[in-house]
């Protein structure tokens, strides 16, 4: 009874493979296209989780062609049983099971509702919320300032302008820029008075 398989290579099909029983002997053959003209490939069964390299194919007619005859104890040497597909490799090609994992729902993006003005309150005095003289020291030329309470932390929001040098620079890099009321600032988030990340 013949048994035919699909030769594939990259999930392509490039021909057929025939196993036929001939006496004691089983007899594979193959025809097919190669899938370059660039390398040469070989036919092999996929066993289990490995590949079982069967022979080159040689080039004939329209494409390659392939014809041998195995005794059981040649093809059982080769760790040929029960094979589940044949693919045309390249020497060295080892088997890895292509494994389509279904796409990700799309995760909706969360919608970003710009900062009002009226969720901040102008500050004069931003020292007064750092706990930390030195911080709270170079807080004094900031003028502009706003601030707002959420979730436990207070946010201080200091002006930012191109063409004016940023009074805070030790503390630069705790801020976030973000828009206010069509001003730029640089907001920063504190926890009982000490700046956190």
């Amino acid at each position: 009874m013949e048994n035919n398989f699909a030769v594939t290579r990259a999930g392509r099909r490039y021909g057929d493979a025939v196993l036929s029983p001939n006496g004691l002997m089983t007899e594979i053959s193959f025809e097919g296209a190669p899938p370059d003209s660039e390398n040469i490939y070989r036919l092999a069964a996929v066993c289990g989780e490995k590949y079982v390299a069967l022979g080159v194919p040689t080039p004939g007619g329209a494409g390659l062609t392939f014809r041998k005859s195995f005794s059981k104890n040649a093809l059982r040497e080769l760790g040929f049983s029960e094979p589940s597909a044949f693919e045309l490799i390249l020497p060295g090609e080892v088997f890895a099971a292509t494994v389509f994992a279904p796409e990700p729902e799309p995760v909706p993006e969360p919608e970003i509702v710009p900062a009002t003005t009226a969720e901040w309150a102008e500050i004069a005095n931003p020292a007064a919320l750092f706990v930390e003289n030195g911080v709270a020291a170079i807080t004094d030329e900031v003028a502009g300032a706003l601030v707002r309470e959420e979730g436990g932390f207070v946010y201080l929001a200091a002006p930012i302008s191109a063409g004016e040098a940023f009074s805070m620079m030790p503390v630069f890099c705790f801020g976030t820029p973000e828009t206010i009321g069509g001003r730029d600032y640089l907001i920063f988030k504190l926890k009982n008075g000490v700046l956190t990340a």
